[in-house]
């Protein structure tokens, strides 16, 4: 494997809990949240080094922890 493809392959570990936080804080529902936040947790204990990834999985779900007022649909 390549330097390059290896920096690829890190960084999408390194940002997919985050992603996975942040969508399950935007859920808003039981059963999609806690889905959403076990898939992130078990791949934030794949990242290296390993506290790393359950910081961006709890990054990920205070960026995307609404705010404020809710919009109306």
């Amino acid at each position: 494997m390549t330097p390059a493809a290896l920096a690829l392959l890190r960084l999408v570990l390194w940002l997919l809990p985050f992603l996975l936080g942040y969508l399950a804080a935007r859920s808003g529902r039981g059963r999609v949240f806690w889905g959403l936040v076990l898939a992130g947790a078990l791949l934030g204990l794949a990242v290296r080094p390993f506290p790393l990834g359950i910081a961006l999985l709890a990054l990920g779900l205070l960026a995307g922890y609404p705010l404020g007022r809710k919009a109306r649909g």
